[in-house]
């Protein structure tokens, strides 16, 4: 049976997703990318108005069974700004930084990935988050992600670079948090990208 002949959804992230999401992280980013702790935090600044902008990607495995393969985390419109930390340059974005959500992590597990499902997680939120009231979105892009695919159909949804980071995450992540990528400081580059939802680019 092929990857596409495989019966999957996506649904709303629920705290009882959070140790799947810890380990597809883990396994794809790095030891400590995600704790648990950290996702309560997250989820709830995806939750607006009562709607979670934050979903995962769901495989049936038969007999009510599911497998996580995949997840993007976001921050719904006015529930991050204050508290981010650095590496911001919303004078540059054109947008009410109260109306703009936050695209945190886009995860896929490698057997799934050149099928468009971070694309289709993508537009889910985005469609999620135009509903409570966004205008635009922003991420960090992991420019070292594999083939660059995370920039590649971050710009097929209309995304426009900002700025460019070297180094984006070191600050963030300690010695307890290797990159799979770079080793045990991540010294990965980050695109910051902004997508104007009135030319977004639906699949």
């Amino acid at each position: 049976m092929g990857i596409m002949d495989r019966t999957y959804f996506i649904r709303s992230l629920r705290e009882s997703d959070f140790e799947d999401v810890v380990k597809l992280g883990n396994v794809v980013i790095g030891d400590n990318y995600l704790s648990t702790k950290e996702l309560e935090g997250i989820l709830k600044k995806s939750i607006k108005a009562g709607m979670n902008c934050s979903f995962v990607l769901s495989l049936n495995e038969g007999d009510g069974q599911e497998r996580v393969i995949g997840f993007r985390l976001t921050y719904a419109p006015g529930q991050w700004i204050d508290s981010y930390p650095f590496k911001l340059s919303p004078e540059e974005w054109g947008f009410d930084p109260a109306k703009v959500a936050y695209m945190k992590s886009n995860i896929l597990d490698k057997e799934f990935r050149g099928n468009g499902f971070g694309r289709m997680l993508l537009d889910k939120s985005i469609a999620t988050t135009k509903r409570v009231r966004a205008e635009a979105a922003l991420a960090h892009i992991w420019m070292n992600s594999p083939d660059n695919s995370a920039y590649k159909y971050f710009s097929r949804a209309g995304g426009k670079v900002i700025k460019e980071y070297p180094a984006y995450w070191a600050e963030l992540h300690s010695i307890d948090a290797p990159c799979n990528h770079c080793g045990n400081i991540c010294t990965c580059p980050a695109a910051e990208m902004i997508i104007d939802y009135s030319t977004h680019k639906e699949l």
